[in-house]
């Protein structure tokens, strides 16, 4: 009988996709080549044996390099993946503001909530996020704030632009008439203090509503 030949990593990853492949797969592909003694997944095996990664302990350059077949330049290539998972991971969300996709990814988080959140992002004068603040959390529909709720802390930081958002649990991003009149007063209110209303969102669980976007301001 024919022996059936063990899929490697790279065939692996390329036929059944990234998430099928173990950490020891992982740290091979990442190793590249083996020794004369010891194959790619074995010592990707050894190494995790000794070193079992998390997000909060490495090893050393010197503590790899003790491993039997762990050179300078693979407990580099060990070191340089780690900390660059490490930077994805710890990475802040995107800060420049050009459009409502921009603001939802800041916001996303209360579409699911039962109560009204109507949250504010200050903008500097690149649109760049200064600051994300909470202004109110109503009840569904009674959400009573003024423009000065919003633009108090604009004029502190100081900033050239905000944009504000809330959701509506009725799970319909149409905005209904006083959302309208809100927008539009703090337009207003923003003109005399030389700060743009950038933009005011609807979030819902599946489709948002940008007062920008559709012609309101």
């Amino acid at each position: 009988m024919k022996k059936r030949t063990k899929i490697q990593p790279r065939e692996k990853l390329a036929t059944i996709g990234i998430k099928s492949l173990s950490r020891v797969e992982l740290l091979a592909l990442v190793l590249g080549s083996g020794t004369k003694t010891q194959r790619v997944t074995t010592l990707a095996h050894n190494v995790l044996k000794k070193y079992p990664f998390s997000p909060t302990q490495s090893p050393s350059l010197s503590q790899l390099m003790k491993l039997k077949g762990i050179g300078q330049a693979k407990a580099c290539q060990i070191l340089a993946t780690l900390e660059l998972g490490k930077r994805i991971m710890n990475q802040p969300p995107h800060l420049f503001i050009n459009s409502a996709q921009d603001i939802l990814e800041h916001v996303s988080y209360i579409k699911n909530e039962t109560r009204e959140h109507l949250i504010a992002l200050y903008l500097d004068s690149q649109a760049n996020l200064i600051k994300k603040q909470v202004i109110s959390i109503g009840n569904f529909n009674q959400n009573f704030v003024e423009a000065r709720d919003v633009y108090q802390e604009a004029i502190k930081l100081p900033c050239a632009g905000v944009v504000i958002a809330h959701n509506h649990p009725s799970d319909d991003p149409t905005p209904s008439d006083h959302d309208i009149i809100f927008t539009k007063t703090l337009v207003e209110a923003g003109e005399l203090l030389g700060i743009t209303l950038a933009d005011h969102v609807i979030v819902c669980k599946n489709r948002f509503f940008s007062m920008r976007e559709n012609g309101v301001i």
